[in-house]
């Protein structure tokens, strides 16, 4: 949802960076990021807006379905065994069991509006740190 309603529209189409996307792991830590992008200020500002869209969320049941359907079929891709050795190396480095795994697919299963909503409170302290890094030719 963030990243194809949020950050997708607002840095990529409207922005004109090549990408931008979200990423939230086990351990509390999470990155922002974009890519190739021509608006640096402007993309720091889509993140600093980025709790109040949280705030503002509402979807349909139906509109909800379909994400949770599209994350579970991201989940679930086939995987080649050279896709296969790299998953199960980072689950091993992660100390991630597979009951986290199922854990998971039942909180996606179960993910609700108002859990996305939810995530403002959790997102805005981080964005507030202003710990921000960008790499670039200029």
């Amino acid at each position: 949802i963030l990243r194809y309603e949020y950050l997708w529209i607002r840095i990529r189409v409207q922005g004109g960076a090549y990408g931008a996307f979200a990423n939230f792991y086990d351990d509390g830590n999470m990155i922002f990021c974009s890519y190739r992008d021509p608006n640096l200020l402007e993309t720091l500002d889509v993140y600093k807006e980025l709790p109040q869209y949280l705030r503002d969320f509402t979807l349909t049941d139906r509109e909800m379905r379909k994400y949770i359907i599209g994350t579970m079929s991201s989940l679930d891709l086939p995987m080649t065994p050279a896709l296969r050795g790299p998953r199960a190396m980072g689950m091993y480095f992660s100390d991630a069991k597979l009951e986290d795994k199922v854990e998971f697919r039942k909180q996606v299963i179960a993910c609700k509006p108002e859990d996305i909503v939810a995530l403002a409170d959790v997102v805005e302290p981080v964005l507030n740190d202003n710990h921000i890094c960008t790499m670039g030719n200029e």
